[in-house]
């Protein structure tokens, strides 16, 4: 073998070397963040079938409480879709047309307070609960921190979601 014979040998084996461990540097990369991906997906919707993602109770409490259950609850009295709906239908109504009801929770998404959501109170568990059982007044009740702190980036991906440009309510094509 010739000086230059070797000399390519050895560039073509460093090339490889070299690209082969960044093509795995790369790939790695890739590989973990759709894990994380993944696990963070699998964690959203475990929590959503623990817990209503509107009020924050937990499953449990309706299914032994409500009729119907959990799954009537997120269906019908907490439906999600109809809570995006309403703040897409805030989103494209002119400002001077709102009731009172939508210039309130327009004011409070405007400063990005949540507390127009019901948090740990439904209408659908009024009645149904032991008075033992029962939350506290409100001055008792400590504020729930860990419920509004697990809606408000639900209520910002709504918000996104709503003020989304290609989203198209008309039912047309």
């Amino acid at each position: 073998p010739t000086r230059q014979g070797l000399r390519a040998l050895f560039d073509f084996a460093f090339f490889l070397v070299i690209v082969v461990i960044i093509l795995n540097i790369v790939f790695g990369i890739i590989i973990d963040t759709f894990a994380e991906l993944r696990d963070e997906k699998q964690f959203i919707e475990k929590d959503n079938k623990k817990s209503c993602l509107i009020c924050g109770q937990s499953a449990n409490f309706f299914d032994r409480y409500v009729p119907g259950g959990f799954s009537a609850h997120v269906k019908n009295t907490h439906n999600m879709w109809q809570y995006l709906y309403f703040l897409v239908y805030l989103d494209q109504k002119s400002i001077d047309e709102y009731t009172g009801q939508e210039s309130y929770v327009a004011t409070k998404l405007q400063r990005h307070d949540v507390s127009f959501f019901p948090l740990n109170k439904s209408m659908d568990a009024e009645g149904q609960v032991p008075a033992a059982l029962q939350p506290k007044s409100k001055e008792e009740r400590p504020e729930p921190e860990v419920t509004v702190a697990r809606t408000e980036p639900a209520t910002a991906e709504l918000m996104r979601t709503a003020s989304s440009p290609h989203i198209d309510l008309s039912g047309g094509p």
